[in-house]
């Protein structure tokens, strides 16, 4: 009689209660096997040495079978701890938490985001300091992006909102009044003095939070634009 006993690793993972059944199964073999080996008319001696064996045999198989259901197992990996950023903005926090949500399923443990200005964003992320931020606006940040070592310490993955629009408002009826359309209208100092909220005859503008990226395009476009000496 041959004993052949095929165990996967995949079904004593799913179902460790076979363990049990395949033991019970050899040991009802090995007794077959033993009883057809064996002569049948044995002394009370032989009959202790035949259990004495048949105690070691199933002990061994009882081992083996241990052994490799505890090699089976998939031991889980070290927790790793996420952590991320984001500005004051709520959009940010909402597409912070989504994709925070997402890494938690995936088993990584989520430390609370910070909330820290861009470029800090962009040079933490640089250095390490932080795994990852879905701030990456393009090509408002490009500056940011390249301050804080560009392609050769940081990545751009994917696309989680759709282009965006930067501008200037104003009330709409004085536009339609004054057919006001872009900003270089207020190098008309009597237009300029329609937005003046304090009295200096210039314009007030409310531009970016400073480290903002619309703050550098703002100053940019109030030099170009020849705006200083109105707004």
């Amino acid at each position: 009689m041959k004993l052949k006993v095929s165990i996967s690793c995949g079904m004593l993972r799913k179902q460790p209660a076979k363990v049990v059944k395949v033991y019970s199964l050899l040991k009802s073999r090995v007794l077959l096997l033993i009883a057809e080996c064996l002569p049948i008319n044995l002394s009370i001696n032989q009959i202790k040495i035949k259990q004495k064996y048949l105690k070691i045999i199933l002990g061994t198989i009882l081992s083996s079978l241990l052994i490799i259901f505890t090699s089976c197992q998939k031991y889980p990996p070290e927790i790793v701890s996420i952590h991320s950023a984001h500005s004051n903005w709520i959009e940010e926090l909402f597409q912070t938490n989504i994709v925070n949500i997402g890494l938690e399923k995936l088993g990584y443990k989520i430390e609370k985001p910070k909330e820290i200005g861009y470029p800090a964003i962009y040079i933490s992320v640089a250095n390490g300091d932080l795994d990852y931020s879905t701030v990456y606006y393009q090509p408002g940040n490009n500056h940011f992006f390249e301050n804080a070592g560009g392609e050769e310490k940081l990545e751009g993955v994917g696309i989680l909102t759709p282009n965006g629009i930067q501008g200037y408002q104003i009330d709409k009826k004085t536009a339609d009044k004054y057919n006001i359309t872009n900003i270089q209208k207020l190098k008309d100092l009597e237009i300029a003095k329609l937005f003046d909220s304090d009295g200096d005859g210039k314009a007030n503008l409310v531009g970016c939070n400073p480290g903002w990226s619309c703050e550098l395009i703002i100053n940019h476009q109030l030099q170009v634009y020849e705006l200083q000496d109105t707004v």
